[in-house]
């Protein structure tokens, strides 16, 4: 088998043959994401969204512990909780617009769960430093 890459040999006063096209690569499969958790990440993004703005008319959003009373945020520490769940809310839209984007892009989805998760998660330790530091 001939590499296609490689320039055939040149004859003596002609020009060289360029060489043939690499082979195409295989179409883009976009991701298929299963009608049911399309549905469910749907429902808790408005559900934290809407828990979230409810918190911060009333100025108070508690989150509630595994052990213990759990946490309310206040002020500063509200708004930093609320980017919080706008980065969760936002993480989880992405899966729902990932499904029906039909472009090869995976990586970009990928890059933006990762920071949509580092921002959340900055966020809600910086609101509960804010919320102890004002106690």
């Amino acid at each position: 088998m001939e590499d296609p890459f490689r320039f055939p040999p040149a004859k003596l006063g002609e020009p060289p043959e360029p060489p043939t096209e690499a082979p195409a690569p295989p179409p883009a499969s976009p991701n298929h994401i299963p009608e049911s958790e399309r549905w469910w990440n749907g429902f808790l993004s408005f559900l934290l969204l809407s828990y979230g703005t409810y918190g911060l008319t009333v100025d108070d959003i508690y989150i509630p512990g595994k052990r213990g009373n759990g946490m309310r945020f206040h002020g500063v520490a509200a708004w930093l909780v609320y980017g919080a769940m706008v980065s969760a809310a936002a993480n989880m839209i992405s899966v729902i617009v990932d499904h029906y984007d039909k472009r090869n892009n995976e990586t970009n989805y990928r890059l933006f769960a990762r920071a949509t998760q580092a921002v959340g998660i900055a966020l809600f330790c910086l609101a509960v430093l804010v919320q102890c530091g004002s106690r």
